[in-house]
């Protein structure tokens, strides 16, 4: 069956005069060329057609009236290429998406309104190689569960978040740029899910990405730099995983975990933020794996009876202490490296840190123990640098080198297991008005740290 084609040119007497006059006409599979111009309607597509750009992107332009949408998909399969959507409605969206799957390539939509685009009810997208522009509110809004692609796309000139996912939608999100929103870059919330893959985010006024209530998320690849607040913020009971992701320049946090979250964050770079590197509050318990935190301030921060896990992890550079654990957090280390001007590690306030296979050189105490806290130390190493413990705390050490002296007052605890300490003048150990136990002798070594 030979495919229908038909065109739209206001000029032509053959041609339709509008792209609803043309619609009205055309079948099921219906190819519609549209001349170059602009076009003052609001058309709503109930057959599954496809709509071009007769001369290419940039030639034909759609506006919408004052009220509602200037698109409306509701059939199988609409495909939009190289067209222009322009939107004026401050409440409704540009392209309404509520049935059928719209294939969008090549398409530009700007507006001033609550969103760009919405994909709710059993409608889905399948977004390449656009550009998003909204100047008061969101970019794309999917809340329907069939799923969705948006791949190779630009957003600019966002007035709240880029990309929201809500309800129980889902979206996968590939390749694409997200630039300077006002909100957040990538919001999912209540049931929904996002894979985001390949995408460059950069100067978001809020939460580069943000995921509450039930979200799920995969994230890989991610590039995120320049926000004004938080670069990721995790607050779901869902799974995440985060991979390979690279967060620079923060204004303030960059990772913030809470909310009971248990999110697995693999071989991900924090650099440059302007106050701490990973926060987790809350109660959360994730785990990192193969991470860099470097040029912040304070690397770690964790309190709110949270458990965090790090299995080799660098914290480089930290300009005051490297990692803080209080309010009664736990925080397990296997194979850290801690490099820094402040304190190394800190615990007080009934916090429990376990270090294994430690390296920590830093110009305060390698590990600084108060206010109830506790810390362990196995087959580690403080370089140029020693331990304070202090007002109720307790440290124990197993095979533990120090390279300058253990404090222990107002009640402290140490025990200590076969440790050495490097040679330097003075006293390996500080005691006033605390206890040291030892296993073994206090061994003196010949080697002397820079």
């Amino acid at each position: 069956m030979t495919r229908q084609i038909l065109v739209v040119a206001p000029d032509r007497p053959e041609a339709h005069p509008s792209i609803g006059a043309a619609l009205r006409e055309a079948r099921d599979g219906a190819l519609i060329f549209i001349a170059a111009g602009t076009y003052a309607e609001q058309v709503v597509v109930d057959r599954s057609v496809t709509l071009s750009a007769e001369q290419g992107p940039g030639s034909v332009r759609i506006c919408g009236g004052e009220q509602g949408s200037t698109l409306i998909v509701d059939a199988a399969t609409v495909t939009l290429s190289a067209l222009e959507f322009i939107g004026a409605d401050e409440e409704a969206p540009i392209l309404d998406v509520r049935r059928g799957e719209a294939v969008l390539d090549g398409c530009a939509i700007d507006g001033a309104g609550r969103m760009a685009v919405l994909a709710h009810e059993s409608g889905t997208l399948a977004v390449r190689d656009c550009r998003i522009a909204n100047r008061l509110g969101a970019g794309i809004v999917v809340t329907s569960a069939e799923g969705g692609v948006v791949e190779q796309t630009t957003f600019a000139e966002i007035g709240s978040s880029a990309v929201v996912v809500s309800e129980r939608g889902r979206l996968t999100v590939n390749g694409c740029t997200i630039d300077r929103p006002v909100g957040n870059g990538i919001y999912v919330n209540r049931y929904g899910h996002a894979d985001v893959e390949d995408c460059v985010i950069i100067g978001c006024g809020k939460p580069a990405v943000a995921l509450e209530h039930n979200a799920g998320a995969q994230l890989a690849r991610l590039r995120v730099s320049d926000g004004e607040g938080l670069d990721l913020y995790i607050a779901t009971r869902a799974e995440v995983v985060v991979e390979d992701c690279d967060f620079s320049g923060s204004a303030g946090i960059s990772v913030q975990i809470a909310g009971g979250s248990s999110p697995v964050l693999t071989e991900c770079l924090i650099a440059d933020p302007a106050r701490v590197g990973v926060y987790v509050t809350g109660g959360a318990r994730p785990r990192f794996e193969r991470m860099q935190i470097e040029g912040a301030p304070v690397g770690i921060v964790a309190d709110g009876a949270s458990v965090l896990t790090f299995n080799e992890v660098d914290v480089l550079y930290a300009q005051r202490d490297a990692v803080v654990v209080s309010g009664g957090a736990t925080a397990h280390f296997e194979g850290i490296v801690v490099e820094g001007s402040g304190d190394g590690v800190t615990a007080s306030s009934g916090s429990e840190v376990h270090i294994s296979g430690g390296v920590l050189k830093v110009s305060g105490a390698g590990v600084a123990v108060s206010g109830i806290a506790q810390l362990s130390l196995e087959s580690s190493m403080l370089r140029a640098c020693g331990a304070s413990v202090v007002a109720d705390a307790s440290l124990t050490a197993t095979d533990t080198e120090f390279s300058e002296e253990i404090v222990i007052r107002d009640r402290g605890r140490a025990v200590l297991h076969s440790c050495r300490m490097v040679s330097r003048a003075g006293e390996a150990v500080d005691l006033r008005d605390g206890e040291i136990a030892l296993s073994g002798p206090m061994v003196p070594t010949a080697r002397c740290e820079a």
